[in-house]
């Protein structure tokens, strides 16, 4: 079994069409079991999807922002889907959370307006860090990927923002961060902290 995230995280890049069809192919032809968390692939403009060619993991916790409702589902073989739902607990799914998703996924209007401002917004954090000198990465999420000084993490958080440290990733170490992409004046409340900080 391979498991693919498309967008990955912390990162938030695609993998490339070609790339992703290639690797789901090598697995058809070899009896591996591809699973492919799409979780940020809802905030993709014109994003492609493995529906259809791997198991598929979508959730509510990121367009949706429901966390707290531990919602999510799979798309995939009725095999594997039947695997899964047999080692399941019965009640993995509350009757709250089953009702907020139907009414959910019934809201396109909600989905294509906070897709516009998601993508409008990290454009704009991607460029303001990318002026104030910092590395950053061509995210496709609902966050920005960026290297800094290994000092902002708690210099920022002592003036009451938090971001996400992602030393704790394999390979990355001190200085690498990921910024979620809030409302416009949040954006901006942590470009004037980080240019004070300059």
């Amino acid at each position: 079994m391979v498991f693919i995230c498309n967008p990955n995280n912390p990162v938030g890049n695609v993998i490339d069409v070609e790339l992703m069809d290639g690797i789901l192919e090598k697995c058809s032809n070899n009896g591996i079991v591809a699973v492919v968390d799409e979780c940020f692939m809802d905030f993709v403009e014109d994003g492609y999807s493995a529906v259809g060619k791997a198991v598929v993991i979508k959730a509510f916790t990121k367009l949706y922002a429901m966390a707290g409702m531990r919602l999510g589902y799979m798309i995939g073989d009725t095999k594997i889907i039947n695997a899964v739902r047999n080692a399941m607990q019965s009640w993995s799914v509350s009757a709250l959370a089953q009702i907020t998703g139907t009414a959910a996924l019934s809201d396109t209007e909600y989905v294509e307006k906070s897709v516009k401002y998601i993508n409008s917004e990290r454009d704009f954090l991607r460029r303001e860090l990318s002026e104030l000198g910092f590395i950053t990465y061509n995210s496709k999420a609902n966050y920005v990927f960026f290297k800094g000084d290994t000092k902002i993490y708690r210099s920022l958080l002592e003036k009451g923002i938090l971001i996400r440290s992602c030393e704790n990733f394999r390979g990355l170490d001190e200085g690498f961060y990921r910024a979620a992409v809030r409302l416009h004046e949040e954006n901006a409340a942590l470009i004037g902290a980080l240019k004070e900080l300059k």
